[in-house]
Formats: structure tokens, C-alpha cells, sequence
């Protein structure tokens, strides 16, 4: 459990045998700071979201396990700067799974590039209703030609080519630029984007397209008013259970900000 105040944050643990209703209630309640409370199965919110009310919190649950009852969560809305691009961009390569060969570094590396790229881009260069996980992987799409043949472009080539005849000098061209040059063309990045759609297939339903479409957490902005964010993931998928510690990455990140 993190205790957030305006100035600080704390953060305390309490195991599953503990006596949630001692604990929780001298220790929190009592306080007026934010709170985000680890809640795998729910029971935490369901005792005591009456209380939390009554105390003017405002509820915000995290539920992986029924996106369906949870605010929705954009990661790509706390991206500010280059360092949260790859931070973004490591956390999916880390949670997900590719179709590259078990151990292939190589592979692993030039799937990070490409990420790093196409985040970047969506980042500095598309309105804030484009920047989310289902413009990413619609990139990703157009990177595929089917029978492709020795000199093929893709939709994405011509777009940063088109963006690098104008700005040289862009982030986002440099970073694809030097992707393009680890695996030596459009023929091998074809193979790369298809691992990364194929990481990315557990967010890719209408259920996560939906939870993930737009942000409503504002991790950023937690204590005012004091709010109670509860993580609940006890039930959910385990492809999509990195998107916590990636959360968590955000929340502390937006603290320090």
C-alpha cells in the first residue's frame, strides 16, 4: 500500500493473513492523503468503500481482473520525454511475448528500436486522440508486405522518409532510421513487426482497445482530491499483468514530476 502525501509518499505492506479492518483503519483512514492499495481479489474495496466515501475520497479502481468495471488506463498519456518512450517501450518488450527464438538478443534488440521509434513518433508527432496502443499497433500493421519482394517499401518507410526529407534532425526518424540499419531493410523489419503485433495481441481485443483507448487514472493528479486507487489483478490474464508494474512505473514517475 503507498500512503502519498503532498509532499512525500510512503509505502507499506500488508500481507494476506493480516487483519485488513485493524490495519487499514487506524493507519489510513485516519489520514487525508491519497491512497493506492494493492487489492488482488477486492475484498479491501468492497469493506471499505463506504467508509472511504464517507471520508470524501474519490474511488478509482485499477481492475485487470473485469477491465469492463475499471477506469480506463493510457500509459502512452504519461510519456513526457524521451526516457518515458523507452521506458514505455522496455516495460512491453519485458511483459510480452515475441516471435523471435528464445534467447535471441539480437531479435529482442531490434524489436526495442522499433518500439522506441514508433512511440517516440506517436509521442511528438500525432494528436493526443492517436497517441494509444491501438495506433501503435495500427503502424506496426502497415510495416507488413505481403509477398514482399527484394526493394519493397512499406506505408511506414515512405512516412518517416517523407518526415526525414523535411526534419532531418526529428527524433523519431533518427531512432527508426538507426532500427532500419540494425536489421538491414524492409525485409527483416517486416519479420520484427509482426513480433511486436504479435506481443502486443493480448491488448489488441475491443475489450483492452476500450480500457486502453483514453485515461481517466490521472496518476498524476491523485491528492487532489484525495483519491483511492486500488490495484486489482487477483483474476486477471496473466499477458496483460505487466500493465501493473508498468502503472506503478507511471505513478511513481508522475511523484517525482
Amino acid at each position: 500500500m503507498i500512503i502519498m502525501r503532498r509532499d512525500c509518499a510512503y509505502t507499506y505492506t500488508c500481507g494476506v493473513d493480516d487483519d485488513a479492518q485493524s490495519w487499514i483503519t487506524p493507519e489510513v483512514l485516519r489520514r487525508s492523503n491519497a491512497l493506492v492499495i494493492h487489492d488482488p481479489d477486492r475484498c479491501i474495496l468492497s469493506t471499505f468503500a463506504t467508509t472511504l466515501c464517507g471520508n470524501d475520497y474519490v474511488l478509482k479502481p485499477f481492475n485487470l481482473s473485469n477491465v469492463g468495471s475499471s477506469m480506463r488506463y493510457n500509459p502512452l498519456v504519461y510519456v513526457k520525454d524521451s526516457t518515458g518512450v523507452s521506458k514505455l517501450a522496455a516495460a512491453i518488450i519485458s511483459g510480452t511475448k515475441g516471435s523471435g527464438k528464445p534467447g535471441d538478443i539480437d531479435f529482442v534488440v531490434c524489436e526495442t528500436m522499433l518500439l522506441d521509434a514508433l512511440i517516440s513518433y506517436l509521442h511528438y508527432e500525432t494528436p493526443e486522440h492517436e497517441q494509444n496502443i491501438k495506433m501503435l499497433i495500427e503502424i506496426l500493421e502497415h510495416m507488413i508486405i505481403n509477398d514482399y519482394q527484394e526493394g519493397d517499401v512499406s506505408a511506414v518507410d515512405i512516412l518517416f522518409e517523407e518526415k526525414g526529407n523535411n526534419e532531418p534532425w526529428n527524433t523519431s526518424v533518427l531512432l527508426y532510421d538507426e532500427f532500419m540499419d540494425a536489421v538491414g531493410g524492409s525485409g527483416h523489419a517486416i519479420h520484427i513487426a509482426k513480433s511486436c503485433i504479435a506481443r502486443l495481441a493480448p491488448l489488441n481485443t475491443p475489450e483492452m482497445i476500450d480500457f486502453m483507448s483514453r485515461d481517466e487514472l490521472r496518476l498524476d493528479n491523485l491528492t487532489f482530491p484525495n483519491t483511492a486507487l486500488f490495484v486489482i489483478d487477483g483474476k486477471a490474464k496473466e499477458d496483460i499483468k505487466f500493465l501493473v508494474p508498468l502503472m506503478y512505473s507511471q505513478l511513481y514517475d508522475a511523484l517525482y514530476q
